[in-house]
């Protein structure tokens, strides 16, 4: 060992066997902060030291910052917590020679460095400022080891004392390494579960919640999201991992907009798509704050670091994510990194989610068009329709239904269903919704109707040059119904679609006898037939995927019955909403088919 008083006067073999139990101790360590602290209270203790700092390059590279010490007074560390690398110092020579520098006594040490007299420094008279190396000769800092006396430091003692930061320097790097390759890791995994919870919603608002979500407190202690609006300004999410300071920061928001012509902060990154950081944001607030009350509600919403980053999408500035880190919790070397990658996956999420919302949108005005805007009144009728699309309602189904009039007391009553989805599906509705109207403001009978839309069907599949008109079969039924006083009169011929059911207070029954799709074959069977809506009946239409709505073999066509019974002398709209409601808490989740479901009840 070495007197802590005096000179060396231990041999070469014991110095080694120190070494090697020092690098033993060094090896498990994987935390740079066990480290540090292993280093000042047992290392330089063990190499003969009396007081000691460890002194790390700061991200930036420019500047030098003592993160642990022994010995040091508070005067001490205040001066030089951290100073810059081109500064006359011992240090940051050693740092920048990536050579040791030994200084035997207290005069040399001023006489060298006169930026230390009138100074804070320690009462020790020798020092050994030992750069602490990667193992590819690169800087991570220096390691300081004062002695009480002077001392002269002789060749195998500065051989000895570098030998043991060198072994500093390979811990230090190999808990960096770990801390790069845990951190990777973890990184990767928070953003495979980022990309599965930005994806599991196709909603704008719900994208955003999450997004803060995800933030907030994993990457920042809070944050605050800004989208431009569609006409002009912002709008705004703030989250905090403290409940009882998201108020303040909500009213910061409210009471200090985001200025777009700032030249930092969020303003300019929604301006110029550029990241913006900064790492002692308290230093940053008299730039940041635009009067007097602003600075004292930063300076109360508390900071120490904040990154703002850009959500772009389709090319375009769409809005900013600000993450801001409160006193105590610096901001990560890869944090701006994380963020960065953060908003790049919900700019995609944002993206389909705007996709999807004007898809549906476009899906629920087609949809509309093919459906009537209102239903007539009908002297001695009640009538009530439903519609709910299959699954998010981003495609335009094929069920379309219709209620007119035909002359005087007779009106007719159409409903259909066409394969597939989607605009080509579309196009077939509608054409098959206006074939039925035309013809039978003509006077046609629903039998003749629906025979002569079969052949429409036909000579346009066999007439079209191209895939939209293939295996684009239709079920179809039509009823004309004909008031009485005494409730109606039904003439009606299905087309391969359910039969209707008759509800009343004493039975429920399938009426009308089925017939064949349409659009499949040239010779078609549509039967007619005729019966009676008495005063309290009911009569219910709907499509298939009222029947075939199923969990696993059991499908709700076996439950029809039961229910229209339950709902027999109700009103229309008592009927309809709860045949919907059976039918869509029957199989739980989305739809698998479009849903239409009209009720003619007479009074």
């Amino acid at each position: 060992m070495i007197d802590s008083g005096g000179e060396a006067d231990t041999s070469t073999d014991d110095r080694a066997a120190v070494l090697q139990r020092l690098t033993a101790a060094l090896a498990p360590l994987l935390d740079e902060r066990e480290i540090a602290a292993w280093v000042l209270e047992a290392g330089i203790v063990a190499v003969g030291g009396q007081t000691g700092s460890l002194c790390l390059l700061t991200d930036d590279g420019e500047n030098l910052e003592i993160v642990a010490q022994r010995g040091y007074t508070t005067d001490v560390v205040t001066e030089w917590k951290r100073f810059a690398l081109a500064a006359d110092l011992p240090a940051s020579e050693c740092v920048r020679s990536r050579a040791a520098v030994f200084i035997t006594s207290a005069a040399e040490r001023d006489r060298r460095y006169p930026s230390f007299v009138g100074s804070a420094v320690t009462v020790e008279a020798a020092h050994a400022l030992l750069p602490l190396l990667t193992s590819d000769g690169g800087a991570l800092g220096a390691l300081v080891i004062s002695f009480t006396s002077g001392r002269s430091f002789p060749a195998d003692e500065r051989e000895y004392l570098t030998a043991f930061a060198d072994q500093c320097g390979i811990a230090i790097e190999r808990a960096r390494l770990y801390y790069e390759v845990t951190a990777a890791r973890d990184r990767f995994a928070f953003l495979d579960e980022a990309s599965q919870l930005l994806g599991s919603t196709l909603d704008v608002e719900a994208t955003l919640h999450a997004l803060a979500e995800l933030a907030v407190p994993r990457i920042a202690d809070w944050c605050a999201i800004y989208v431009h609006e569609e006409g002009g300004g912002l709008r705004h999410l703030v989250a905090h991992r403290d409940p009882d300071r998201l108020a303040a920061v909500e009213r910061l928001a409210v009471d200090y907009p985001v200025d777009l012509d700032a030249p930092v902060g969020a303003g300019s990154v929604l301006r110029t798509g550029e990241r913006y950081i900064v790492r002692d944001v308290a230093g940053a607030l008299p730039e940041i704050a635009r009067d007097e009350r602003h600075l004292q509600l930063l300076e109360e919403v508390g900071f120490s670091a904040a990154v703002v980053v850009p959500i772009i999408v389709h090319g375009k500035v769409w809005g900013a994510m600000a993450l801001v880190n409160d006193r105590g919790r610096s901001l990560a070397s890869n944090d701006a990194e994380l963020a960065s990658e953060l908003a790049s996956r919900a700019s995609v999420a944002v993206a389909n989610a705007g996709l999807f919302e004007e898809r549906s949108r476009i899906a629920r005005a087609l949809q509309s068009s093919l459906l009537p805007p209102t239903l007539p009144d009908i002297p001695g009728l009640e009538l009530a329709a439903r519609y709910l699309p299959a699954g998010t309602g981003a495609e335009v189904g094929g069920d379309f239904y219709d209620v007119f009039q035909l002359a005087g007391d007779r009106w007719m009553i159409s409903m259909g269903d066409v394969c597939g989805k989607g605009v080509d599906a579309a196009v077939v509705t509608g054409l098959a919704r206006h074939t039925i109207r035309s013809l039978a403001l003509e006077g046609r009978s629903p039998a003749e109707v629906l025979r002569h839309l079969n052949d429409v069907l036909l000579h346009d599949s066999r007439a079209a040059d191209n895939d939209l008109w293939s295996l684009r079969f239709c079920t179809a039924v039509v009823l004309e119904l004909r008031t009485t006083g005494r409730g109606a009169e039904v003439t009606m011929c299905s087309a391969g679609h359910p039969l209707p059911w008759l509800v009343a207070p004493d039975g429920v029954a399938e009426v009308g006898t089925p017939g064949t799709v349409l659009g499949v074959e040239n010779q078609i069977a549509l039967p007619e037939a005729t019966f009676q809506i008495p005063p309290g009946a009911a009569l219910v239409v709907f499509t298939d995927g009222v029947i075939e709505r199923r969990v696993g073999n059991d499908f709700f066509e076996d439950r029809l019955p039961e229910t229209l019974s339950a709902v027999a002398g109700l009103d229309s709209a008592e009927i309809a909403d709860g045949l919907e409601k059976r039918v869509v808490n029957f199989g739980g989740g989305r739809l698998a088919d479009d849903l239409a479901i009209l009720v003619v009840r007479a009074t």
